[in-house]
């Protein structure tokens, strides 16, 4: 369940079928520039809680963000600057307090409004591309991501946005299918489904959502 309020706020609450996880969202604007939010995450096995401070100027974007678990806590810092109009570089540290380590990345993003490419490199080496084949009614995603060990995933999607209804799916390399259908009915409500089958695991999940606003 979503529930956005006008000066920005939101809250979204969701569950599985079985209620076996329930996840929690609160975003507060602090100002036109800065915001924080809160994520919560109370699965059967434990607890997840995470803050985030989010900055903006008119050139780049940081965030800095703790985030605790029953096991490890972490406390990392991103920052994005623009170059040009259209790319934009930056870099992230965390520290984890479980093996008192700090760990760095660096990312970098294209846009130019057709074409967008997303490139980021800490442990593992992810990239994506999307190309928007018309604006606002059909995109196309490629995604590869390479672990530490060397074992890679590619994944290639879809999305149709109509007048009242999004569709996205997608199907990785391991034979994992994802689709999400959400529904506006017009009365400030939106229907969510969802859907995840792993032919190789033989897994099958199924969620769905209400948005009201």
């Amino acid at each position: 369940m979503i529930l956005p309020f006008e000066d920005g706020k939101l809250v979204n609450i969701s569950t599985d079928v079985e209620f076996s996880n329930i996840d929690g969202e609160f975003k507060v604007p602090l100002d036109a520039q800065s915001s924080f939010k809160l994520n919560l995450s109370l699965p059967q096995e434990g607890y997840l809680v995470a803050g985030e401070l989010e900055l903006n100027d008119d050139s780049s974007t940081t965030q800095v963000s703790l985030t605790n678990g029953p096991s490890d806590s972490n406390v990392s810092v991103s920052y994005m600057q623009s170059v040009t109009p259209f790319l934009a570089l930056g870099g992230i540290g965390n520290y984890s307090t479980k093996s008192a380590a700090i760990t760095r990345g660096f990312a970098g993003t294209y846009n130019d409004g057709e074409n967008m490419l997303v490139t980021q490199w800490d442990n593992q080496f992810k990239f994506l591309y999307q190309r928007r084949v018309n604006p606002n009614r059909f995109h196309l995603n490629a995604d590869v991501q390479v672990d530490e060990q060397g074992n890679s995933t590619a994944t290639l999607g879809a999305e149709y946005i109509l007048k009242q209804s999004r569709l996205q799916m997608s199907i990785d390399s391991n034979i994992q299918v994802r689709s999400v259908v959400e529904v506006n009915t017009g009365q400030g409500f939106q229907l969510q489904f969802s859907g995840d089958l792993g032919h190789l695991s033989g897994t099958a999940r199924f969620g769905f959502g209400l948005m009201v606003g």
